[in-house]
């Protein structure tokens, strides 16, 4: 069965979630074309700025194509070792079929060992695997698990808390004054501003601070969305406690770590995340706490509780259209939003302006809201807001080698913007396949859309005109359920080593 997913508010793409069609093709590539990757050291692989001139594509993935005085490294089936990242749990079936019965149930995080068989029910692709350390064989749709470079057990005692339910600003600070105490001569931070509501705005240095080659990390711009900044932060806990642990590509993390800076803005939009987290009682200033209230008259009915195409409800917003009247849908659909959960939805900073829509890159030409919001509300003027200042600021500090933005619905990689150059386009679509290898998240090109820009990507893009990525992390509505989190976790694990590598 195909599914839709949604990547954005109020918007149906035919994106397949399951293993169909586009998704299929990029699901192949991640899982064949990962087969250049090493565990610690055995195998050869091409790097980022190569990976998509040196594959073409087969049936079951990408293979190596030979170039004048290249060689070519094929990496043995019976070696991979991979990981399982689904939302919560797969599970492993005695035949290559969603039909097969049931084995075991597999939750995220399960090592496997792939055998070299690869099969095919209709137009989903199908591994054959065994649990590591066991005699447990059977077959996992192969959009269920993706190649790793190192077996990796876990942290004695984890500073950071990855199942907690809503991952606040107060315990993200916590979290970074104990990591750089922990991990001093390899962690530290600075505060690169303050929010509309007072809050320092945090950025954390991993790796060389004195490195040339950089890279820029930021997370949860927007409020509703801080799965990705509990995200951000167990990635940040996890190079930094395997430092001398962990390896790729035969280089361990410090070696890589010791020639590039990852520079990291954890939670760009801390006001928007107490919102909602804890409502107008999160907010310090009592003017702001009132303009929620006037927000909520203004959008609720304009908001509609409707089933995605992953049969999942969410609150779609409509503003795009002209005198919008519910009261014609469905009874069913007729359904007010309430005060309280209308501030979980809160994506804008704490001045009612989304700090995603304020960038000066397309902001006249843009279609968002012109008044205040929860979301999509563009501002008076681009870069009018803080969080935004500071954005902009810390993005131009060093010459970045590429920025990574994550956001948290959809599985998807936005990696270009309308007036983009085709090199432009091609530098971060090549970084796009690079991190889709590993997260598996289907690519999508927004460059001909032409309106709603004025991201923080767009502005990459098309001001700084440097490579870079949006990454929409988790499957269900934001808030994403934190039960996503670990395979969240694993699909993401490997990537930043990659980058540090491909960037070395």
């Amino acid at each position: 069965m195909k599914n839709k997913r949604v990547p954005g508010d109020g918007e149906l793409s035919e994106i397949g979630y399951g293993y169909k069609g586009r998704r299929f093709a990029c699901l192949v590539l991640a899982g064949l074309m990962a087969l250049c990757l090493c565990a610690c050291g055995e195998y050869e692989e091409y790097v980022l700025k190569r990976s998509e001139e040196l594959h073409r594509e087969t049936p079951f993935g990408v293979e190596p194509v030979k170039e004048d005085n290249e060689e070519v490294v094929t990496v043995p089936d019976e070696k991979d070792i991979y990981v399982t990242v689904p939302a919560e749990a797969v599970y492993l079936k005695n035949a290559a079929s969603e039909d097969g019965v049931s084995i075991q149930r597999l939750p995220a995080g399960t090592y496997l060992k792939r055998d070299s068989t690869d099969m095919w029910d209709g137009d989903s692709g199908f591994y054959k695997v065994s649990i590591l350390g066991s005699e447990t064989e059977g077959y996992v749709p192969a959009d269920s698990c993706t190649r790793c470079a190192w077996i990796f057990d876990g942290i004695e005692q984890p500073v950071v808390d990855t199942e907690s339910e809503l991952y606040s600003y107060d315990e993200m600070v916590k979290d970074i004054k104990e990591l750089c105490s922990r991990y001093e001569d390899r962690l530290s931070f600075e505060t690169a501003g303050k929010s509309a509501d007072g809050r320092d705005i945090y950025l954390l240095h991993l790796g060389n601070p004195r490195a040339e080659n950089r890279i820029f990390i930021d997370a949860a711009i927007h409020g509703r969305e801080y799965i990705s900044a509990q995200l951000t932060m167990a990635l940040t806990e996890y190079y930094a406690s395997q430092y001398y642990n962990g390896c790729y590509h035969n280089r361990s993390y410090s070696e890589l770590f010791d020639k590039i800076c990852f520079d990291i803005i954890p939670m760009a939009n801390p006001d928007g995340v107490t919102i909602s987290q804890y409502g107008e009682e999160g907010l310090r200033d009592r003017n702001l706490r009132e303009k929620l209230r006037e927000c909520y008259e203004r959008d609720k009915d304009l908001l509609v509780y409707q089933e995605d195409g992953n049969g999942t409800m969410y609150w779609a917003d409509y503003y795009k259209i002209e005198n919008y009247d519910k009261s014609a849908l469905p009874e069913e659909l007729q359904k007010e939003i309430g005060y309280e959960d209308y501030l979980t939805q809160w994506k804008s900073n704490a001045r009612a302006v989304d700090i995603n829509t304020n960038f000066d890159a397309g902001w006249e030409e843009t279609k968002y809201k012109d008044y205040p919001s929860y979301g999509m509300s563009k501002g008076k003027e681009a870069g009018s807001e803080p969080e935004t200042q500071i954005l902009m600021r810390e993005s131009q500090r060093y010459d970045y080698s590429c920025y990574v933005n994550y956001h948290s619905r959809g599985q998807i990689i936005y990696y270009d913007s309308f007036g983009m150059s085709g090199l432009e386009v091609r530098e971060s679509k090549a970084l796009a396949n690079s991190l889709s290898q590993f997260n598996l998240y289907t690519l999508v090109s927004t460059g001909d859309d032409g309106v709603d820009k004025a991201g923080f990507g767009d502005y990459v893009h098309i001001v700084l005109k440097k490579p870079g990525v949006t990454i929409e992390i988790g499957r269900e509505p934001s808030p994403v359920p934190v039960s996503e989190l670990k395979g969240i976790f694993f699909r993401n694990r490997e990537t930043w080593a990659m980058m540090a590598f491909s960037y070395w």
